[in-house]
This record gives C-alpha cells, structure tokens and sequence, in this order.
C-alpha cells in the first residue's frame, strides 16, 4: 500500500492534500496491488467521510473505479461495510446511478448491504431507490462459498446470508409481493431460509466443513408469519416445496406448525428427519476421513 493510499484509509486529509499538490492528479490512480483498490476504496470502507468528499472534489469518476476480484465500486463497498455517511457523500456526487452499480457477481450494494445485515445502510438505500432496488437479480454468485440462489434478488439473498433485521426493512418497503419472488433456479426467499448452506473454513491447515443455516429457523418464522401456509405450497424448477429441501430438519418443525399436518405425518417426517441425519452424518464422516487422509499425505 502506498502513502497516499494509506493516508485515505486512515482519513489524513492534509496529507492528502499534501502529496496530491507535490504529484498532482496522477496520484489518484493508485491501487493497492492485491485487489486494485483506490484510494477512494480505502476511504469509503473505512468511513473516512472527509477523505471521501476531498477525493471526490478531485475526481467524481473514482466513483466507477473497480476491484479486481470482485469489480466492487466504493459504493458498494461502503454499503457492505455499512458506512452510511460515506455512502451519503458519495451519492450526492453520483447521484441515483450509482445505486444500481453491480459487481462481477451482480451483486448491488443493496445486496451487500443486506447480506451483512446493515439496517441503517439499507433503509437509506430504499428511501433513495425506492421498491425497485428489490426487483434487481444478481448473477450465478459464488462468493465465499455461499452462494444464494442463483438469479436472487436482493430479499431471497438476504434469506440465505443476511439477519432477520435487513430483511424486516426490505419487507417493509417492498410487502408481501417479495415473498413469491422466484430466483432463476425458482427458489423463493422460503427455499433458501431451510436449504443448504455450505461453509469450509480452515483450521491450523485442516478444513472443517458445515452444513445448516445457523438463522434458518427465525427467519423461516419470520417468512410464515408474513406470508403463512400458502408460502410452503410453492415450488422450484425441480417441483420442490420449501419442506422438500434438504438440511430442513430443525426448520421442517416449524413449517408444519403453518402446515397443520396430521399426527401420522408429523411422525413420518421426524422418522424421515431421523434418516436425513443419518446419511449426512455419514457422508460427513466419510469426507472427514478422506480429507484426514490428504492432509496426512502432504
């Protein structure tokens, strides 16, 4: 990282001032070299309000710079990281445009803003864009290994990334319309709460696999209590309803309560609950061992 760009990232604006005298212009166009990060990025991150509006004076198109790994404008980053004073300096240079800037995967900065449960970011946003933000879809996302559904708007994202905060304000400017919303796969908002979400994270070298969506039964009530039964009878492209998705087990026992099953089937779904267990316990231990294996063999 160079001077200049620290100096952003730490919000010096005299030193800015400094070394943008001594060099001129062209000292706007450094970037970090891991990611391609420009000054502009640093400052917006980090919340460095001043840094923002200074950098900005000097140059409105740093706006439409992008990162290399990700092609994330410093609005959506600042989004993600939920700098909304930041966000504030930069909209009023870049005006509306600048709120349906999407990434390579994408992904607007309402997204992100979503997927890290930034309320405050998010309300701002919606009271800027309005209800069409919600309509925007992302790419076949992959990021970090968690991907939503492929083709998600930013309501059936935030189910599988986000916290039940983001998506209370999302539902309070968009209403009940969001939760039928379809994803390209034909997954709604209620598909992704109880499916899958797959995490490697790892540890001293040895990767640790999981499975389950650690906010999927609050955000399953949350769904239900605003759409009831109706929700569970939709299905994807593969004609699978949000109970027929796999790793719903603890999420299954709050949907048949809006199901109102019968005793009979309460008690096949457990047993059925009890076999899902069992074969992914199974197929884990098996992973593990294999991976066990690889990590003692290099």
């Amino acid at each position: 990282m160079t001077p200049f760009l620290r100096a952003a990232e730490k919000g010096h604006t005299q030193i800015m001032t400094l070394m943008f005298e001594k060099y001129g212009p062209s000292i706007l166009e450094q970037t970090d070299l891991n990611d391609k990060w420009t000054a502009l990025h640093f400052a917006a991150t980090a919340g460095r309000t001043a840094a923002v509006s200074q950098l900005l004076a000097w140059d409105p198109k740093l706006l439409d710079a992008r990162t290399m790994k990700f092609g994330e404008t410093p609005f959506i980053g600042a989004a993600r990281c939920g700098q909304v004073d930041t966000m504030r300096a930069m909209h009023s240079k870049g005006g509306n445009d600048i709120l349906t800037q999407q990434d390579s995967d994408g992904a607007t900065a309402l997204d992100l803003a979503g997927e890290g449960n930034h309320r405050e970011a998010l309300a701002q946003l919606l009271a800027w864009g309005g209800a069409p933000l919600l309509e925007m879809k992302n790419n076949d996302r992959d990021r970090q290994g968690l991907a939503p559904a492929p083709g998600a708007t930013p309501f059936i994202a935030c189910t599988k990334l986000g916290g039940s905060d983001a998506l209370e304000a999302m539902y309070a400017k968009g209403g009940k319309h969001l939760l039928t919303q379809q994803a390209k796969d034909g997954n709604t908002a209620l598909h992704c709460a109880v499916s899958r979400v797959l995490t490697v994270v790892l540890f001293m070298g040895m990767p640790f696999i999981f499975f389950g969506n650690r906010r999927g039964p609050k955000l399953v009530a949350k769904l239900l209590e605003w759409g009831g039964a109706g929700l569970l009878e939709i299905k994807n492209n593969q004609g699978k309803t949000p109970l027929e998705m796999p790793f719903s087990a603890q999420n299954k026992r709050t949907m048949r309560k809006y199901k109102g099953s019968s005793l009979l089937g309460r008690a096949c779904g457990c047993v059925a609950d009890a076999f899902n267990c069992i074969y992914w316990s199974c197929l884990l231990l098996v992973t593990y061992s294999f991976l066990l294996l690889l990590w003692l063999l290099m």
